[in-house]
């Protein structure tokens, strides 16, 4: 396989692009609330709130006045929990070499993210996001299309954004259940997850593609 084979590439972003901590939120929140740290995650990751916030289903306000519900919080702004519920992020600093490469080398590439709209900020400031934006990368948000990944749509838009076909992207996520749902579409995908995997794992994923020549 070369380059020429692959139109472009297509990102994850947490623990692919940067990483996420949501112990660091549920610390926060457990200053507030009767429940403490990992009895928060249990009731807010995955959770039906969690999941309209990251469709778009939701407001802010609306998040905010449900994990006040959820959580039992106490004494606390809604701007404060929406605030303390973004600010998670930190870089990976291994995938930042090789997307300046691939920007050097104009090759397109999109973010494709479960995410909401106290997540985005935080996270587009790390200095690879950054780095994005000038590039002119796209960005499929969950919030704004108003489905997750798996859902076709999401890849599709990512697609689209692209102006390419299945074939010709190598789509790079850390959740399994994501890699097979992008092959059963027909793109070319590979599982990665900087909390876990070495940086050779990039090195030989992009090996594999001939993006590295």
């Amino acid at each position: 396989m070369s380059l020429r084979l692959i139109h472009g590439l297509i990102f994850d972003y947490g623990r692919v692009l940067g990483r996420f901590d949501k112990n660091i939120p549920a610390t926060e929140f457990s200053k507030h609330s009767p429940y403490d740290a990992p009895d928060i995650i249990k009731l807010v990751v995955g959770s039906d709130i969690e999941t309209a916030f990251e469709t778009g289903s939701i407001s802010e306000a609306e998040f905010a006045r449900r994990i006040v519900d959820r959580i039992g919080l106490k004494d606390v702004s809604t701007e404060w929990i929406v605030r303390t519920w973004g600010d998670m992020s930190s870089p990976n600093t291994a995938i930042e070499p090789f997307i300046q490469r691939f920007i050097e080398q104009g090759v397109p590439i999109a973010v494709l993210s479960n995410t909401n709209s106290s997540h985005w900020p935080f996270n587009m400031q790390l200095p690879v996001m950054k780095k994005l934006v000038a590039y002119g990368a796209p960005f499929i948000l969950s919030h704004e299309v108003g489905v997750m990944k798996p859902d076709s749509k999401m890849f599709n838009a990512a697609l689209a954004a692209l102006s390419t076909v299945p074939e010709k992207v190598l789509f790079i996520d850390d959740i399994p259940e994501y890699i097979a749902a992008a092959r059963a579409l027909g793109l070319h995908a590979e599982q990665y997850n900087c909390e876990t995997d070495q940086p050779q794992r990039l090195v030989d994923i992009f090996t594999k593609y001939d993006l590295l020549d």
